[in-house]
């Protein structure tokens, strides 16, 4: 009987050892993605991404409605750090001049 006790004694300490002293591999995976975005419009506007940006500077809204007109910017509320997404729109040359555009 104390031999079979000794024996278990050295047999948790012998795999104790083992356990403590292996090696362990640690692998840091790097994950990255593919960001864009697919815009497929139809009818009086082009659009074109003009991708991420990190804001410089804060930033306040326009005023809503946004008045647009060629070469105008509404914007977004920004603070300093802050991602946004840019894009383009336009207005194409079949537009009726009348026309009301609303999201």
């Amino acid at each position: 009987m104390r031999h079979v006790a000794l024996f278990l004694i050295l047999a948790i300490a012998l795999l104790s050892t083992v356990a403590y002293a292996a090696t362990v591999s640690v692998s840091m995976p790097t994950y990255q993605a593919q960001n864009g975005v697919y815009y497929q419009v139809t009818g009086y506007l082009n659009v074109v991404s003009n991708g991420f940006f990190v804001a410089q500077s804060s930033s306040a809204a326009s005023s809503q409605p946004c008045t647009w007109s060629a070469g105008g910017t509404c914007t977004t509320a920004l603070t300093a750090g802050d991602w946004y997404y840019s894009v383009t729109i336009s207005i194409t040359a079949n537009t009726p001049s009348l026309r009301r555009l609303t999201k």
